[in-house]
This record gives structure tokens, C-alpha cells and sequence, in this order.
């Protein structure tokens, strides 16, 4: 009776091992947002750094779980800025303006690279300055640091990004420093420039 009883508690048992993978719940996928990000360049940047940019944006973004949708804006002839983007027929996305000039905008800091004036809603917005990337760009050769501006336009378009996704805190370190210097030219051309946390949405 008892050499029965320990058969059958073998027999049981492995029945449950057996079935038991039947009714496990999958692993949960890692949670990653999509987004989608229209590009207008109002500034005529040549496409060698577009594309660079966009290479790294999307680089940048994925690490820290966002992928992205990039889409480059079509122009029309406009009398104030020379030429405009065409508004994309989508239900949200987020809009990057790379404009000439940052005097063409009220915003805080003589060196400011770009603002994200509108951080909530559907259709979020972002401008970079272009005439400040080519500065720190500048600033960096000078400072005889490597220097990339294609890779420069990408951390500030993440940068803005970052702000559009998270808000408008900065952080002590990372892409999402307020204030970029010397360190920030070398981290630029080595790819170094990263969030220092996953981006939630």
C-alpha cells in the first residue's frame, strides 16, 4: 500500500511539472513607447548632417525605449520665413523646427540651443536653433576638442525631444544637462550622449 501511494505521488507529480507550462503567463515584453517626429528644417541644413542627425536621434532614443516614426517635412514658399512646412494629416506627433536663428525667438539664455514651447497635447513642439548648433560646433574646433555638427544637431533635437516626452526638468548629467561645455564636445562626436534614465511616457 505504501510502495503505491509513493507511485503515485511520483506519476502526480510529474504530471504537474509536465503541464504546468501550459498555464504560465508569458514574459512580459520590455515596455517601449513609438513615436512619430516631423522634421522641418527651415534653416536649408545640407543632407549629409540631416541624415547623420536623424541616424543618432534615433539611435539616442531607442536606448532609452522610444522608437521612432522620422519624417521630413515637406516645404511651400512662405513670405516671412522663406519657405514653411506643410502640416502633416495625423492624429499626433511631435514636431521639430530647426529654425535659422535664435534671435527670431524670445527665449531664456544667450546660448540656448533650442526650446520646447508646447510639451503636452497631440501636436507637441520644438525648435532648434541652428545658428547655435553651428556656435557650439565652433566653440568646440576652438577649444581643440573634436567637434561633429551632425551629431551636435542630434543630441539637441534629442535633448528637445527628452523635454517633449518628460518635461521640462533637466538632469546632472547626461543629454539632459541644462548647460553643455567642454565634456559635452568629446561625449557629442563619441556617442556618449545619452539619457541617463529610461524615458517614460
Amino acid at each position: 500500500m505504501g510502495r503505491r501511494r509513493w507511485m503515485m505521488g511520483i506519476v502526480l507529480g510529474w504530471c504537474v511539472l509536465m503541464t504546468s507550462p501550459l498555464f504560465a503567463k508569458p514574459p512580459k515584453p520590455d515596455p517601449r513607447s513609438r513615436i512619430t517626429v516631423v522634421v522641418c528644417d527651415l534653416a536649408g541644413v545640407v543632407v549629409p548632417v540631416r541624415l547623420e542627425a536623424r541616424n543618432e536621434v534615433i539611435r539616442i532614443l531607442a536606448r532609452a525605449g522610444v522608437d521612432i516614426d522620422w519624417i521630413e517635412a515637406k516645404h511651400v514658399p512662405d513670405p516671412i520665413w522663406t519657405r514653411r512646412c506643410v502640416p502633416q494629416s495625423l492624429q499626433s506627433y511631435f514636431s521639430i523646427n530647426i529654425a535659422p536663428r535664435k534671435s527670431d525667438f524670445s527665449t531664456d539664455g544667450p546660448d540656448t540651443m533650442g526650446t520646447a514651447p508646447v510639451r503636452t497635447g497631440p501636436y507637441r513642439l520644438a525648435y532648434v536653433f541652428w545658428d547655435r548648433v553651428e556656435n557650439f560646433a565652433k566653440f568646440c574646433r576652438e577649444s581643440g576638442r573634436p567637434s561633429s555638427i551632425g551629431m551636435i544637431l542630434a543630441d539637441v533635437i534629442a535633448h528637445e525631444l527628452g523635454h517633449l516626452i518628460s518635461g521640462p526638468s533637466h538632469s546632472l548629467s547626461g543629454i539632459m544637462l541644462s548647460v553643455w561645455g567642454y565634456g559635452q564636445c568629446e561625449d557629442s562626436v563619441a556617442g556618449r550622449m545619452i539619457f541617463d534614465r529610461p524615458l517614460a511616457r
